[in-house]
């Protein structure tokens, strides 16, 4: 049964490669993907002796990437837990108009 899976998703995967992408299909994906906000951290030198360290001895080459996934996975997680309620949502997005009252 494993071999069937493995063989049938094979095929599919070079079926999927073997059909041709839509170039700005592509373009579209590549510009909302692009990173344009920029934030700043300061860290005092213990934080970032230990930042050195951690990527020192899991041979990370870009800090930035490692502290983006970092943030976003913590993020991501925390609102896995406590999902915004429609009152707070509601709250966040000021008063309506009249007419939606």
């Amino acid at each position: 049964y494993l071999t069937f899976i493995r063989n049938t998703m094979a095929k599919s995967a070079k079926k999927k490669n073997s059909r041709k992408c839509d170039v700005s299909l592509l373009e579209k994906e590549r510009k909302a993907l692009r990173r344009h906000h920029r934030k700043v951290v300061f860290f005092n030198d213990r934080e970032m002796a230990l930042i050195n360290e951690y990527c020192k001895s899991h041979k990370i080459s870009s800090r930035s990437a490692m502290m983006r996934s970092i943030v976003i996975e913590r993020l991501l997680t925390d609102m896995g837990e406590n999902p915004p309620t429609l009152f707070y949502m509601l709250q966040s997005m000021g008063p309506l108009p009249m007419e939606v009252r």
